[in-house]
């Protein structure tokens, strides 16, 4: 009897010993030799992608256009230089030349010129703009031919951007439709600022700068 009780209590001792051995997990990573590594922060050193109309960027432009009017032909070619002073929005300073194939005199000019352009659609391929500014123009005959060689070109228009490549620095195709006006203010009179409404269209290629 006594040989049957001793191996049973220490079956009973051992059983009891491990109902109260507090459990816990290894990580499968000490199983398999290696420790966990923490999931990599961004490098503050690179920078994010760019993308077409994020603040401070700045761009290039060259191009042409034609203005339509009853009495003229205007011919222009200009370059702008572009600065997003806020997303989406730029200032644009312009040197633009022209020439003027009107019913009288011809004449040509030059038209330094500041402007804004709010892109209220980016979809980074494209875009659409709303555009207006105002320039100053002088020029070697009297613009309109009845009117004065100094003249304001006030200007509102609409127009879009298209990308040439898939990268946002990539050159962008620009091109739209502005209302054309030469005056002089009425600076000599109203008698002497007969004005010029007219059309124009214009396309140019943007180059990031």
């Amino acid at each position: 009897m006594t040989r049957t009780v001793a191996p049973l209590a220490i079956l009973l001792a051992a059983a009891s010993a491990r109902a109260v051995e507090p459990s816990f997990t290894i990580p499968l990573s000490a199983t398999l030799g290696f420790a966990e590594q923490p999931a990599e922060a961004p490098d503050p050193a690179v920078p994010a992608p760019a993308v077409f109309g994020e603040s401070g960027s700045d761009w290039l432009s060259v191009g042409g256009g034609v203005a339509i009017s009853d009495d003229s032909n205007d011919f222009n070619a200009y370059g702008t230089y572009h600065i997003f002073i806020a997303t989406n929005f730029e200032f644009d300073v312009t040197l633009g030349g022209w020439y003027f194939s009107q019913d009288k005199d011809d004449a040509a000019g030059i038209n330094p010129a500041i402007g804004f352009r709010w892109h209220f659609l980016n979809k980074q391929s494209w875009s659409l703009y709303f555009d207006f500014g105002i320039g100053l123009l002088a020029t070697s005959d009297d613009v309109p031919y009845d009117g004065t060689s100094f003249n304001f070109t006030p200007r509102a228009g609409i127009g879009s951007t298209i990308a040439l490549g898939n990268a946002a620095t990539a050159p962008r195709l620009d091109l739209g439709v502005r209302w054309h006006h030469i005056s002089n203010a009425s600076l000599n009179g109203t008698d002497d600022n007969p004005a010029r409404d007219g059309v124009m269209f214009y396309m140019g290629v943007m180059f990031d700068f």
